[in-house]
């Protein structure tokens, strides 16, 4: 029985790194896409690429903690972390946000979000 739960984890915890995986792609390839549309191009002496501008901004995101915090895991300063996250927002924000980020539209969409209410305990996702 044991075995069967930690096999069910097992192959939750590869779902659930996929899918992470496959956001933080996507929000990497999305941001390198418009980056020139709201920020200046790298310079070919840039230390961080643009896949390490979202990884601090996702890191800040979602965990607790600080920019210094956020920077120091990809080895950039507390100031280097802020810049990189305005950045990243700025993109996401101007080029993205209308077109991800909106309410249920179909009463399935509805009936989903109250699901996902119910089960994680997250109202208003």
């Amino acid at each position: 029985m044991a075995e069967d739960i930690d096999d069910k984890c097992v192959v939750v915890a590869a779902a659930l790194a996929a899918a992470v995986a496959a956001t933080h792609d996507t929000i990497v390839g999305r941001s390198e896409a418009k980056w020139t549309d709201i920020n200046s191009p790298l310079g070919s002496n840039a230390v961080f690429d643009i896949e390490t501008r979202v990884g601090v901004t996702l890191f800040y995101l979602t965990h607790e903690g600080s920019y210094q915090v956020a920077g120091s895991f990809f080895g950039a300063s507390k100031a280097q972390a802020i810049a990189h996250m305005d950045q990243v927002v700025a993109v996401l924000n101007s080029c993205y946000l209308e077109s991800t980020v909106r309410l249920p539209q179909t009463l399935h969409e509805w009936h989903v979000v109250s699901i996902f209410e119910r089960v994680c305990g997250v109202p208003n996702v």
